[in-house]
C-alpha cells in the first residue's frame, strides 16, 4: 500500500519514484494499492481507480473509463476541479454546494446527498443504494441507470 507516496516531492524525484514503482509493477507483476488526491499521477500510473466520498467508494472501475467518462456526480466534480496546464484556459467546473456530513454521523441514504444538485427523495431514505453494474465499473447513484445523472457544468476563467 502506497498512500501519498509523491505528495512532497519536487517533479523530479516523483518522476524517479512513480518509475522505480512502475518498474518493480513490471518485473514483479505485483498489484499495488496507491492512494492519493494528485489525480494527474493516479491517472498516469492506474489500472483501476476507486473514488471514495466519506470513507465510502462512490465509483470503481478501469482507470481510462472513470477519468473518460465518470458517472457518480461526486466523480464528476472532482476530475472537474483538477487543474489545467495552460492558466489562460477556460475550464467547465461542477460547482458543488451544501455542508459535508459529519463521517461519524453520516445520513442515512447516499452519502453525498447534502452536496449533489441531483438529489431526489430516494437519495435521503435510509436504504443503501445499490451499487449498478456495467461491465467491471460500478457506480453507487441510482440516477445511473436512469440516465440523468450528469451535473450541470458552470465556465471558470
Amino acid at each position: 500500500m502506497l498512500d501519498e507516496p509523491t505528495s512532497s516531492l519536487d517533479l523530479s524525484v516523483r518522476a524517479g519514484i512513480l518509475e522505480l514503482l512502475e518498474e518493480i509493477r513490471a518485473e514483479t507483476g505485483a498489484a499495488m494499492l496507491f492512494i492519493s488526491h494528485d489525480l494527474g499521477t493516479v491517472r498516469l500510473i492506474s489500472q483501476r481507480v476507486a473514488v471514495l466520498y466519506l470513507g465510502q467508494v462512490v465509483e470503481e472501475g478501469p482507470a481510462d473509463r472513470l477519468f473518460e467518462a465518470p458517472e457518480h456526480p461526486y466523480t464528476q466534480a472532482l476530475l472537474s476541479a483538477h487543474m489545467p496546464a495552460d492558466p489562460g484556459h477556460v475550464v467547465r467546473r461542477h460547482v458543488l454546494e451544501g455542508e459535508v456530513p459529519s463521517p461519524i454521523d453520516l445520513p442515512p441514504g447516499c452519502p453525498f446527498q447534502t452536496r449533489c444538485p441531483l438529489v431526489r427523495p430516494e437519495c435521503r431514505t435510509g436504504t443503501i443504494v445499490p451499487d449498478r453494474l456495467a461491465e467491471d465499473h460500478r457506480v453507487r447513484c441510482i440516477r445511473v441507470t436512469t440516465g440523468d445523472n450528469r451535473l450541470p457544468l458552470k465556465e471558470t476563467a
